[in-house]
């Protein structure tokens, strides 16, 4: 993004021609690991609170929809004629 501004070009070219050592990448790259552990632990934590029946609610929608597939096949297989019945 080009400015007219001189100070802020001056500011720019100084920022350039730094160049960080390979210590400063190091620790960089640590500072980045570290932060984002902290987050994956905060998630972990914020799971861990929901109450046990919010985190088996998934679950037990799951259970109750087996259910009712297995009630509905087995009224519609009732009042399937048998052996030539009818």
């Amino acid at each position: 993004m080009p400015t007219n501004d001189p100070m802020q070009k001056k500011i720019q070219e100084a920022l350039e021609k730094i160049q960080p050592t390979e210590e400063a990448k190091d620790r960089m790259y640590l500072e980045i690991m570290r932060r984002s552990a902290l987050e994956d632990i905060a998630k972990r934590e914020k799971i861990q609170k929901k109450p046990w029946y919010l985190r088996w609610q998934t679950s037990a929608i799951g259970t109750a929809a087996l259910a009712f597939a297995i009630i509905f096949t087995a009224a519609i297989y009732t009042r399937i004629p048998q052996n030539g019945d009818e």
